[in-house]
């Protein structure tokens, strides 16, 4: 799975905003040993991430093991927001092997994904809590790029 990263791009323009405004312009940077375990670890915690993001996936299915519910109680959006969690899960598994090796096409996928979760966050109720936790997340996302090649 290769895009375009050319500058007329939206998503690489999009990833370049975020890069000087988290990164650049950032108050507070990680530091360089907080950064390199940090990515040390990033393949399991985004496996155990993925891990999460099927299971709310399936939820609607009534198949969730960790959060049951049906597509009832949630309706359309839920179901939106499962399938939207799904592909989440999927980019994320399919980046793990890809972290290991800090590759910078790994990087991306988890990028992606995390925009994937944004959206899915605007289907739920918990509108709030997804935007701080993706904020959160690019965050850490774009102080550690620089390690992935």
């Amino acid at each position: 799975m290769s895009l375009k990263t050319g500058a007329d791009n939206p998503l690489s323009r999009l990833e370049s905003l975020f890069e000087e405004y988290l990164v650049t312009k950032a108050p507070y940077s990680i530091p360089e040993s907080g950064r390199d375990g940090i990515v040390k670890f990033m393949p399991w915690i985004v496996l155990i991430a993925a891990i999460v993001y099927a299971q709310l996936a399936l939820g609607p299915l009534g198949l969730n093991i960790f959060l049951p519910y049906v597509l009832g109680t949630r309706g359309i959006s839920g179901l939106i927001a499962a399938i939207l969690h799904g592909i989440a899960a999927v980019m994320l598994a399919l980046s793990v092997k890809g972290l290991f090796a800090q590759s910078q096409e790994a990087w991306r996928k988890v990028f992606y994904a995390e925009l994937i979760i944004l959206v899915a966050g605007l289907f739920e109720s918990t509108v709030v809590f997804v935007f701080v936790s993706c904020l959160i997340t690019f965050y850490i996302l774009f102080q550690i790029k620089r390690a992935y090649k």
